[in-house]
């Protein structure tokens, strides 16, 4: 790193820009010299840890500190400075920013104990690295001097440590620590005095014994969640495997579960879900003895499991694992590449809140550049998760809650104003829309987003047909920007003998109705949303992509009752105290009982292909045509008074070059509809629940067929511009234009 000159940053690396911009001349003044700046925590609130190297002004020497950086108040100080250069790998704040707790990370000889000095075969052993856990309290009025207080623990096992945070605690006498060993984990109170110093102000001195709590006993991984106080932990459990005709034998399987923390109640074990995780051992055995120390997000794990949780408030949870592996028949790699060195790099995302599990695999990847990709898992928006591999691919998985996972997208990496030298991107706490990135080796701040602009370029330059409609109903059903969709129909529609023209178009009547009718439909009859035709792709069909001459797959399958992992409303130590567990309860409660199928288009494009053949109007009688003038079967209304519903009471602005009433008493448009309305509504009868009444249903398949005209409009008039065609200008309508 280069020295600061005049208050700027030359090379400094993005969170250290920040921080010295927010700081003042006097900070300037105090870090001109710093350097090796490395994030080391994160906390509830967004305040972010940070490690330095600066020269003391006391003694003239490089010493390690350690500051707070507040994001959304764009405010630094320093919390602690050390007397000497040390490793600091993790660190935490307490809810009052009051005490420090910080993990150093040294190494030792283990036959270089209490002075004795080690000989012969004894020296040549390699150093141990050991962690060690201390606490410190933090002052207000800057770094005072305070000897820390050492926890007691070295171990050569990983060790993590965290604060619990409270928003109803008024008692700070007392604070609660997570100190997370691999293998093992306990909770510790320490306990706090608070005496007078300077100027009558309270500060906090550490004082009495610290008493301790077993939590868990053995577990391989395990992860901290900040926004929810919720710690996640896999462990193994005896399961009994069975053969017919042969005696029990019992096995260890991982399981995944979770310890929710609360304010004012004990800790408790919401989550317990078994886990399929390829190259780990069901024994119970170790891969692996290397440590990577995340502390963004905070997680304890070895090298063997690349595995983080990521959740939100709503009842969204995803465990997303990233994983290697070489299959028995080595993947057919590029001109000039050596089949023996690559590697399928794969990931799965298990949507507990949608009971499924999405899978990707991205075969032939050279094992050089397959062992440093790390990707990255977050929430894009409320409905989709972007998953990011630098310089592999973008993939934005669509796992929402307002519908089952169908669409999803693949793309390139290449993310409009992503810098080229990214290499590992860790999501912060996001504080508002936009989702935030560091880049740990370089701590720049990278926004992380798939704009408009990057999916409007893959939808041109991929000819997956699957891709293409994951994005038409990207735009039409999450973003409602049909602008955008005419401006991907635009050069679509210019080549009308092309074989994918018209299951696209399809795709934008069947996705841009289902967006209406839910713009429009009242909360009380959303429910039924849940039969109206989605997609005109498979939901859970398999999804062959190739990106930069890289072929990549996504597929998806289902889990058998995962309803059974979690712990019910009624059984919670206070019973139906609503939080993220119980929204995931109420959802996947919503998915179990008889299967509710969507409505299939294709039923009623079947018979309207017999129907439409031997069409007479003539001979129709009335109550054969359910949207003639009067009462009909499924209910009332004409076509005109459909089709101001779909125009929205606009006019007749938007002119069509062909007559679309038609002067005789059931016109073949009408008995499209008609047909349409009643197969939609028979299905819509047949599968609603109790809550649902007749007039629900009614109301419901009058506002999807009302899009569905309103849509073939809009097509029409696309397919109209495309030929250059102004019907307002037109002296002929019909088959003679």
């Amino acid at each position: 790193m280069k020295v600061l000159k005049n208050g700027k940053a030359a090379g400094v690396d993005g969170i250290a820009r920040g921080i010295l911009k927010c700081g003042g001349m006097v900070l300037l003044a105090r870090l001109c010299e710093a350097k090796e700046w490395r994030l080391i925590g994160q906390e509830q609130d967004g305040t972010l840890l940070v490690s330095f190297v600066a020269e003391s002004s006391s003694t003239g020497k490089q010493c390690t500190c350690v500051g707070q950086y507040l994001r959304c108040d764009n405010q630094f100080k320093v919390v602690h400075v050390f007397d000497s250069l040390v490793n600091v790998v993790q660190a935490t704040l307490n809810h009052t920013h009051t005490l420090l707790g910080y993990v150093l990370k040294q190494k030792v000889n283990p036959f270089l104990c209490d002075g004795d000095g080690a000989s012969g075969e004894e020296a040549k052993v390699p150093w141990l690295e050991v962690y060690k856990p201390y606490l410190v309290a933090v002052y207000s009025q800057g770094p005072r001097a305070q000897q820390p207080r050492d926890l007691g623990l070295e171990r050569s096992h990983q060790i993590m440590v965290q604060f619990l945070y409270r928003r109803k605690d008024l008692d700070y006498t007392t604070h609660k620590l997570l100190v997370l060993v691999h293998q093992e984990a306990a909770l510790h109170s320490i306990a706090v005095i608070w005496v007078i110093l300077y100027m009558e102000i309270l500060q906090p001195e550490l004082d009495g014994p610290v008493t301790s709590e077993s939590l868990v006993r053995a577990f391989t991984w395990a992860q901290w969640a900040p926004t929810h106080q919720a710690l996640y932990y896999i462990h193994y459990r005896r399961i009994q495997a069975s053969v017919e005709g042969e005696p029990k034998e019992e096995e260890l399987s991982p399981t995944l579960s979770c310890l929710q923390f609360h304010d004012d109640t004990p800790h408790e074990t919401v989550l317990n879900i078994p886990l399929n995780l390829p190259q780990l051992p069901r024994s119970g055995g170790i891969l692996c003895g290397v440590y990577e120390d995340d502390p963004v997000p905070l997680r304890v794990h070895d090298c063997s499991l690349d595995l983080q949780v990521v959740s939100d408030s709503r009842g969204v949870v995803c465990i997303c694992h990233h994983y290697l592996y070489q299959p028995v028949k080595p993947p057919v790699q590029a001109e000039g590449g050596d089949m023996s060195n690559t590697v399928h790099f794969a990931y799965s995302v298990t949507l507990l809140h949608h009971g499924c599990v999405i899978h990707c695999v991205v075969p032939g990847i050279p094992w050089s550049d397959a062992r440093t990709m790390k990707p990255t898992f977050v929430l894009h928006g409320d409905q989709h998760m972007l998953v990011y591999a630098p310089g592999l691919f973008t993939h934005l998985l669509d796992i929402g809650l307002s519908h089952e996972p169908c669409c999803h997208i693949l793309t390139s990496p290449h993310l409009p104003g992503m810098p080229s030298h990214v290499t590992h991107l860790v999501p912060l706490l996001q504080t508002g829309n936009n989702v935030t990135t560091v880049d740990l080796p370089s701590l720049d701040l990278v926004s992380l987003a798939a704009t408009t602009a990057h999916l409007v370029d893959t939808f041109r330059s991929d000819n997956s047909l699957g891709n293409r409609l994951a994005i038409l109903h990207y735009f039409l059903v999450h973003q409602g920007d049909f602008e955008t969709v005419a401006e991907l129909l635009m050069p679509v529609v210019e080549r009308p003998l092309d074989l994918s023209v018209s299951q696209l178009l399809q795709e934008v009547l069947i996705g841009g109705a289902y967006a209406s009718a839910q713009r429009n439909l009242p909360s009380d009859a959303a429910a039924l949303m849940l039969l109206l035709p989605l997609t005109s792709g498979v939901p859970a069909g398999e999804l062959h992509v190739k990106v930069n001459r890289l072929s990549m797959s996504v597929t998806q399958e289902m889990l058998w009752n995962t309803a059974m992992m979690l712990l019910s409303p009624q059984q919670r130590v206070v019973p139906y105290r609503a939080d993220m567990w119980t929204r995931l309860w109420e959802q996947l409660t919503k998915k179990t009982g008889k299967d509710r199928p969507r409505f299939r288009p294709s039923q009623v494009a079947d018979k309207l292909m017999v129907s439409l053949v031997c069409y007479q109007p003539e001979a129709l009688s009335r109550s054969s045509t359910p949207l003639s003038p009067g009462t009909s079967l499924v209910g009332s209304g004409t076509l005109g008074e459909l089709a101001n519903m779909a125009a929205g009471g606009r006019g007749k602005a938007d002119n069509l070059p062909f007559f679309e009433m038609e002067s005789c008493t059931a016109s073949k448009q009408e008995h499209v509809i008609s047909v349409n309305l009643r197969e939609l509504s028979m299905h819509l009868l047949k599968n609603t629940t109790k809550q649902q009444t007749p007039l629900h249903v009614h109301v419901v398949a009058t506002q999807y067929c009302a899009a569905q005209l309103e849509l073939s409009r809009l097509l029409c008039q696309l397919l109209c511009h495309c030929a250059s065609v102004d019907a307002r200008q037109e002296q002929e309508y019909g088959f003679a234009l």
